[in-house]
């Protein structure tokens, strides 16, 4: 198994490798009193920023992929009825839309710290992480973790932006994203 800070380097040197990631290591792997971290900056040039951070624990990987400050600024002015349905879709999401065969189980929520972050958060144990799953754990955290919040942001902003009922939003997941037929 392997510990944090192998995890932090294959990690590292796997991101050093992608053309269309940024990553920034935020604190030194030399300091074991705190979890190591890694800021990832996802398609820059998509018109909404698609962040993510890696937080190596003791045991396991935390990876979270959110979209930028401008989405979470239109999130706080939400109405209460607005929230309720953004809610009923997040259920949908966590219930239908991952996919069975990974070995992890992703959860989407909105954070209530102030924030309002649409987050994506992923526990992954370093015990699955090995040199054999390294590229595939890598294509999931860089591609698609990524991949999928940009899917999802016609239906999530169709709710909060444009105030869409949940039911129609579904039914787009349903059709264009789980390609069900109608």
């Amino acid at each position: 198994m392997m510990t944090s800070a192998e995890a932090f380097e294959a990690l590292n040197e796997l991101l050093e490798q992608e053309k269309k990631v940024e990553h920034y290591p935020l604190i030194d792997i030399e300091d074991d009193t705190e979890p190591q971290k890694m800021v990832i900056l996802f398609g820059k040039d998509n018109p909404i920023t698609i962040e993510g951070e890696l937080i190596f624990y003791n045991g396991s990987l935390e990876t979270r992929c959110f979209y930028g400050e401008e989405v979470s600024n239109c999130l706080r002015e939400m109405s209460d009825i607005q929230k309720m349905q953004l809610l009923e879709l997040v259920n949908f999401i966590n219930a239908y839309v991952f996919p069975p065969y990974i070995p992890f189980t992703p959860r989407f929520y909105m954070t209530v710290d102030g924030y309002y972050d649409l987050t994506m958060t992923t526990i992954i144990p370093y015990s699955i992480l090995d040199e054999d799953s390294e590229d595939e754990i890598g294509e999931y955290i860089t591609r698609y973790c990524p991949k999928l919040l940009d899917q999802l942001a016609i239906p999530l902003f169709s709710v909060y932006a444009v105030g869409e009922c949940a039911e129609n939003a579904i039914d787009y997941i349903k059709h264009y994203i789980l390609k069900e037929e109608q």
